[in-house]
């Protein structure tokens, strides 16, 4: 029940900060449907973005994952539970039913790391869905950074947000493993990049 409580108020307190946040844009805004791609530890900023536009957010089976979840909620996501640990096939299926529709946001590190090493899902989630795969690089000029593995950033009040969206890629539909891990280690070093 404290826990709960604790939570409860925790999230207010997130949601009422993430509306001082100023977050400026570089690059073109993916605006339809598609996999848009975010370092785990930077993806508070990015969903505070894509906040209240119906997109669909994917956070995994535990606690922390409750608690994302909650918070997509508010901000209306559609929230999808799974990993590639956990629910992996289903969870896949259904990302590629989605991101037909609408933008899927997704942590190619998560939920369990290393930091910035991108595993395949969200890259084969694009092709399978045959459309279109967003990477987003995130610089906060001032946050406090929790000491778990991803280095996991809340911005402080008024903090100045940059989300910078590189040129959209396609992965075509009969593009093999070693194309896509290719594809995979170009965009994790756009990704990864000092802005």
């Amino acid at each position: 029940m404290k826990r709960k409580v604790l939570i409860y108020i925790g999230l207010f307190v997130l949601r009422l900060l993430a509306k001082t946040w100023r977050i400026r844009v570089v690059g073109n805004i993916p605006i339809d449907k598609g996999v848009v791609i975010v370092w785990h530890g930077m993806m508070l900023i990015v969903w505070k973005f894509f906040s209240g536009r119906s997109c669909v957010g994917v956070t995994s089976h535990s606690k922390d994952g409750d608690v994302l979840a909650r918070l997509l909620d508010f901000w209306d996501y559609r929230v999808l539970r799974g990993s590639s640990s956990r629910g992996g096939k289903e969870v896949l299926a259904s990302i590629v039913e989605m991101a037909k529709r609408q933008l899927v946001i997704m942590t190619p590190d998560g939920p369990r790391g290393p930091a910035e090493v991108a595993k395949a899902g969200a890259f084969v989630a694009a092709q399978r869905s045959g459309t279109m795969l967003y990477c987003c690089r995130v610089h906060i000029k001032s946050a406090y950074r929790f000491s778990s593995w991803d280095s996991f950033a809340i911005p402080y009040p008024f903090s100045s947000c940059t989300l910078e969206f590189f040129d959209a890629i396609r992965i075509e539909s009969d593009a093999d493993r070693e194309e896509v891990s290719t594809i995979m280690e170009l965009m994790s070093a756009k990704m990864r990049s000092n802005m």
